[in-house]
């Protein structure tokens, strides 16, 4: 694991005096040792790598908690309820109109796609938006903590409209249970309804404490 995230920095500074984002480096470093190249990876690894994943999502998230402006969070208002779904919906929208000309397949297949390209990665976009805050970039309109708050339930509806499109997919269309196609607006409005009662000085609070 030493090696690993030690070659993945050294690939991650040469990226950057490229003027190339860092994980780009790492994401090298994995393709260069993984399986499908080089093959240096024991197998142990991959077994662990849930967990080395959870753990360091773990530690992204208490950063980003360490971080946060709670008063910056109250201003936000519209814009962080319209980042929350509109980048998602645009890109599912934008792929169901042109993936069956370009690439041959269904508008089912198209919506899936769409809900795959949608999805951002929290371990990418968190860490970025921490570092743009401490460079005061964009801090004059609240952009990194836009971006901090509306990824992860961007995300949310993006993983509950590919569970849909994949059991619509895999399940014959005169047997598609019903209540597999309600779930999802019925989960957005429950998530919703126990994340409300919630402060977010609240949760701020226990994320420090942890």
């Amino acid at each position: 694991i030493a090696y690993i995230i030690l070659i993945g920095l050294f690939f991650g500074w040469i990226c950057n005096e490229l003027r190339l984002p860092s994980v780009l480096g790492m994401l090298i470093t994995g393709i260069l040792l993984g399986p499908s190249t080089l093959n240096l990876i024991h197998p142990s690894i991959f077994n662990g790598s849930l967990e080395l994943y959870q753990i360091a999502l773990i530690i992204i998230l208490l950063r980003t908690a360490f971080t946060l402006d709670i008063d910056e969070l109250k201003n936000a208002g519209k814009p962080t309820l319209l980042m929350s779904f509109l980048p998602a919906c645009c890109e599912i929208v934008g792929t169901i109109l042109l993936a069956p000309f370009l690439l041959g397949i269904s508008i089912l297949e198209a919506a899936l796609l769409g809900a795959i390209l949608s999805a951002v990665s929290s371990g990418i976009v968190i860490p970025k938006m921490t570092n743009i805050k401490e460079e005061t970039y964009g801090m004059n309109k609240g952009i990194p903590q836009l971006l901090l708050t509306s990824t992860p339930r961007d995300n949310m509806i993006a993983i509950l409209l590919f569970s849909v499109y994949m059991e619509l997919i895999l399940t014959p269309s005169t047997a598609v249970p019903f209540t597999n196609i309600i779930n999802v607006p019925v989960s957005l409005i429950f998530g919703i309804l126990c994340v409300l009662p919630m402060r977010i000085d609240s949760i701020s609070f226990l994320s420090r404490s942890l």
